[in-house]
């Protein structure tokens, strides 16, 4: 990786953290309550690729194992036509237009703030060169399941004595480090640069982000060509 490239990387880190409590404070109160991103809700990393493709679609950059997305079909590498019967495909005449990709992800964000965690979502998916229309459950959340120690101290109104240690877990070996991977960190990386840019409306943070953003797909590019 040169120079430039390490110099970006470390100014998205910056630029994340710098951002993070100004982006909080303009999110709604709803999303504060309950995520309602993509990943959130159907297990989905999505995003452009300022290529032809985008009219196609947005990108699914990722998809979580043993997600909603996945287990309805859903594949890396497919595009997202529409949501709920909402449109989020860039027009050809557009396609690397920085504003008109803003807009599309707006739409995207817009639409999946309206669906509750839970319900059916259908959507327009592009995948080995057709269209098709797939439904997707998303999962609504579960509360915490109380202890049992808990519960035989709401019974019995008596405080426990003292709580036993929780045991040790075994150290678990992290996963190696593959291409692919870097690839689909880069892509994961991408995404939060895109919502995060979405909330700036213009300064030398939002300049770096798309800086960085450039820089990202220009990376991609060329490690899926290595």
């Amino acid at each position: 990786m040169g120079i430039r490239s390490s110099i970006l990387l470390g100014a998205a880190a910056a630029a994340l953290a710098a951002g993070a409590e100004t982006s909080a404070a303009q999110t709604t109160a709803a999303r504060a309550a309950a995520p309602r991103d993509a990943r959130a809700l159907l297990g989905l990393a999505l995003g452009l690729s300022a290529s032809d493709r985008d009219t196609l679609g947005v990108l699914v950059a990722s998809v979580a194992p043993g997600g909603p997305a996945e287990q309805a079909g859903i594949v890396q590498g497919s595009r997202i036509a529409a949501v709920e019967g909402v449109s989020v495909r860039v027009d050809p005449e557009d396609v690397g237009r920085q504003e008109s990709g803003e807009a599309v992800l707006r739409r995207l964000a817009r639409t999946l703030q309206a669906v509750e965690p839970g319900a059916e979502v259908t959507m327009r998916v592009f995948a080995d060169g057709r269209y098709q229309i797939v439904r997707v459950q998303t999962v609504a959340p579960r509360p915490p399941e109380p202890q049992a120690e808990e519960l035989a101290w709401a019974a019995t109104s008596e405080a426990p004595a003292r709580r036993a240690a929780p045991a040790a877990q075994p150290a678990t070996a992290s996963a190696p480090v593959t291409l692919s991977s870097v690839v689909e960190a880069l892509a994961n990386l991408q995404t939060q640069l895109h919502r995060l840019s979405l909330d700036q409306e213009n300064g030398a943070l939002l300049d770096t982000l798309e800086a960085v953003d450039q820089e990202l797909g220009a990376l991609r590019r060329r490690l899926r060509a290595a």
